[in-house]
Order: structure tokens, then sequence, then C-alpha cells
């Protein structure tokens, strides 16, 4: 059998890394892998699976997904224009412009939507992390590679001024025996970082723990996704620089090292943390006829485009304003309270102050107290996609990067309290309306929906392997997959309408 260089290079440092070429990132639902005429590329949004709905719910026809994926890409273009402007550190960032923009956009949707009360929370900052520029390169034979999907792991430290020039080392998947005969003192680590499924939960901390405990001078994680895509894994840092970049760019330093050709990292990263920025969120709400209330919210703050992380989540948020304002006043049981929330991946306020949900859950109590749900819009859609060996476009179902797209949306890890008739509702709800999740849910609850659980029932469903990375953009963000999860979760509210407070709340809330 013949396999090209980069499926050679890969099986080397699967081999190495003890990985399965053929892992699923993905594994739920049903559907077919793209077609011969179309490799390596998501398919157009006809194509997908669009469920039915469910007899009797028709109501919930005008959740137009195709309308919502329009959001996305509204969203998305502001955070592209802060690339354009030249940023290296890019997307919907707090603090930045372009948050303040995406901010108002969600102010103008609700004042269009007709919600009330619509008000922006402003906050100042503590300094924030800002890198202003960074570059990696690799030097072997007088040649000099920039490895351009090189990118600083959130709250990382920078180089000194100069930049460092280092001996790389690799060390796999940085297990204790990937050390043996191999000295990292004063030398630039290099560890796989496997997605698990995430960037965020990537393999690659403990190897570079033990490394910077020898005495490594740096980190580099080789992010363990076919492509070379830029990511920001967040999570922790170390107090040697760090720098994470795609599969193909640590291919080549690895072929580097494994050929003898003695390569040199050269590594410079201007980090700062800058004072004086501020930022907020955009609340509004839709009175009904009680003194109870539901919570929608949404964060937009986002690394990159963010079309899954949380163009969608916000997006889906503005759909379900437009779906209730179109229900009269008298018939809506409940007070409707929606707001974009600014800061999930940054720093608190100035001295400690709460911010987005904390401050919420704070200055909000007594709404919160009689909240029948909240409901966290975050991660709704993404193509249920799986790993290939590179080169297999022969057989139809992989390009050259070995990634292989399909025709339905991937299943969400998800969370529910409240009463266990509650959770019927939510799960029943999800399985008719077509929304693949887990079998279990999360034993905490994740993302923005952190701080709520403890005050009032809480859902979520979120999607997440492409998120934090330079792959999450609008083409991978299905308007099909949007659609059912806007729909069921109007649904939920009806539902949870129908029901009274101890219903709803159970014994876990008072």
């Amino acid at each position: 059998m013949r396999y090209s260089s980069r499926s050679r290079a890969l099986s080397k440092l699967t081999r190495t890394a003890g990985l399965a070429t053929a892992l699923t990132l993905f594994s739920s639902g049903v559907g077919h892998a793209q077609s011969v005429s179309n490799p390596n590329r998501p398919l157009p949004e006809a194509d997908y699976l669009w469920w039915r709905l469910p007899p009797g719910e028709e109501e919930y026809a005008r959740i137009d997904g195709n309308r919502i994926k329009a959001h996305v890409e509204e969203i998305t273009a502001i955070a592209r224009r802060s690339r354009e402007d030249g940023n290296q550190y890019w997307g919907v960032i707090a603090g930045q412009p372009y948050h303040d923009q995406v901010r108002e956009w969600i102010g103008d949707q609700f004042e269009r939507i007709g919600l009330q009360d619509v008000r922006h929370q402003i906050y100042p900052l503590d300094p924030q992390w800002v890198p202003q520029s960074w570059e990696v390169s690799v030097t072997a034979g007088g040649r000099t590679t920039v490895l351009e999907s090189a990118n600083v792991p959130y709250d990382g430290v920078g180089t000194p001024a100069g930049g460092l020039d280092l001996e790389p080392v690799w060390l796999g998947l940085g297990a204790e025996s990937d050390f043996i005969g191999r000295d990292v003192r004063g030398k630039a680590a290099f560890v796989i970082a496997q997605p698990r499924p995430t960037a965020r939960g990537h393999s690659g901390h403990p190897g570079a723990q033990r490394a910077v405990e020898r005495g490594a001078a740096a980190i580099v994680w080789v992010f363990s996704m076919l492509g070379n895509p830029q990511v920001q894994p967040m999570g922790q840092v170390y107090d040697v620089p760090a720098f994470m970049v795609g599969l193909h760019d640590g291919e080549l330093v690895e072929g580097m090292i494994g050929r003898g050709e003695n390569p040199r990292i050269r590594m410079r990263a201007d980090v700062r943390h800058v004072p004086g920025l501020r930022s907020g969120d955009v609340l509004g709400v839709l009175p009904g006829t009680t003194d109870e209330n539901i919570f929608i919210v949404a964060h937009f703050d986002a690394f990159f485009q963010g079309a899954l992380d949380n163009a969608s989540g916000v997006a889906g948020m503005i759909a379900l304003a437009e779906h209730f304002a179109q229900v009269p006043e008298s018939q809506r049981r409940r007070n409707i309270f929606f707001a974009g929330l600014c800061c999930h991946h940054e720093v608190p306020g100035l001295d400690g102050a709460p911010n987005s949900s904390r401050w919420m859950v704070e200055e909000m109590r007594d709404e919160l107290d009689r909240a029948a749900l909240v409901i966290n819009m975050e991660h709704l859609s993404q193509t249920q996609t799986y790993w290939a060996s590179p080169g297999q476009g022969s057989r139809g179902y992989a390009g050259p990067d070995g990634l292989v797209y399909s025709n339905t949306v991937s299943a969400r890890r998800w969370y529910a309290s409240g009463s266990a008739e509650l959770r019927d509702v939510v799960t029943r709800t999800w399985r008719d309306f077509g929304v693949a999740t887990y079998a279990a849910p999360e034993n905490n609850p994740g993302g923005e929906l952190g701080p709520y659980p403890a005050v009032a029932p809480s859902i979520h469903i979120i999607d997440h392997t492409f998120y934090h990375t330079s792959m999450d953009t609008p083409d991978l963000v299905p308007a099909s997959g949007l659609q059912s999860a806007v729909q069921a979760f109007a649904k939920i509210v009806d539902e949870v309408n129908r029901m009274d407070m101890r219903q709803v709340r159970g014994d876990v809330y008072p």
C-alpha cells in the first residue's frame, strides 16, 4: 500500500504518541459522509438532516434555522474584522472595540424585537492579559520556517524582549517513559496535546508539567487534530513561555529532529496586562402576567471567529426573543429576561467585583429566587466530524487533512437541575425535537451555566470539539442543528409555563 508523505509523517507521529489515527471525534447521530465530488468540506445547509417537528407542534415552525444562521454570520463578521484590522490576538475579546460592537448589536436586536428595559451594564475590568505579538520559527540546514499556527495559551507568560533560541526535544505524550534518555533542561519541550474531546481538555498538561519540573525553558504543545489550526486552550499556565502549534507544524519539527538535522526553535512573545479596559452585559425583558421569571442567557465573547462559541448561542437567544415576542403579553405566564453576557473567558471586574453571570446571581437574586428556569444558550450546533488517515480521498470519505464531515449534527454534553419532573420534560423534549445529547449528563454545570443551579433550575446543551480554535467557523455550525435546538428550548419554556413553581423547583430549591 502506498501512502502520501503526510500519511507517513502522521503515522510516525501517532506511533510515537500512541494515538489511533481513526479516532472518532464525535459519535452521535446517523448520517453519511460527504460525497466524492466534495471531499473534505462541510455540506451545503440543504444537504443536512433536518428534523421534522412532532405532530401538533407546528407553532415552532416560525423558528427558522437559516435565519438563526444569518445572525451567526453577522456576529462572526465582526470577529473577522478584528483580524482584518491587524490584531494577532483576535476575536470578540472583552475590553476590545469588536466586543463592544457585538454587545451593541445584541442591544439593537433587543430593541428591534421589542424587549423592555433594555440596558447595558458596564464594568471596569482588572488589567487584562493581552498578547501584543508573537512568533515561533524553526531553523535547520540554513532554512527558517515560521510556524504559522503558533498561539499563546491564555494568561501565559511572555519571553524576554530578545526572544529565546532553544534546542527542541520531542516528548510524544510526555509520559514518564518519554523522558527516558531525554534531557530537557534549558530546551523547548514539544508535547502532544490530544483533544479530549476539546482543545481545553487536551492531554498535554501532565507532560508539560513534568518538563517544567525537569528544567525545560519553554513548552510547545502540538495539537493532535488533523490540519494546522490555531488553538486557544486556556487552562493551566507555567512560569516558562508556552505555545500551542497545529499538527502540521508539529510534524515539521518532529521530522527535523528525527532526521538528525539539529533544528533550533526561535520564539518571541510580547505579553502585557493592559489596565483601564471596560466591558459590559446587555439585558432586556419580555413582561409576563406574574412576578415569576425565566432567564435566557448567552455569553458573547469569543476567540477567533467563535461561530459555535458562542455566536450560535447568541443567535439562538435572539431567535427565542423573536419567538416569544410574538406571543401576546396576556398569554405569557412569566417574565422572560434575556441577557448577553460579556466575560466568559476574561478575568473578573476591577478589585474582584463580580461580572456577567456572577453579577446577575448577586444583583438579581430576588428575580432568580422567583425563577422557574434558567437556560444557558451555548455551543448549540456543530457538524458531526471524524478523523481518518490523510490522503484517503480516493476512497471518497476524507480529504488531504483526513477530516471527514457528515450530514448531521453531533451530540452535545448537557446539564439539567430542578425537579425530576422538569428534568423529564427537558430530556423528552430534546429527544422529540432531534437534539442529540450524550447519554449521561454532566456532573457539574459547565460553561456559563456555572453559578445558576445554586439558585434556580438550570439547563443547557454544549457542543464542543472545534471551539477555541480557528476551525470554529460558520460552515461548521449547521442551520439544521440551530433550528432543532432553539425549537426545543422554546417548547421547554412553554412546558415549564404549564407547571407551577413547586413542580419545577421540587425539593431542591426553597
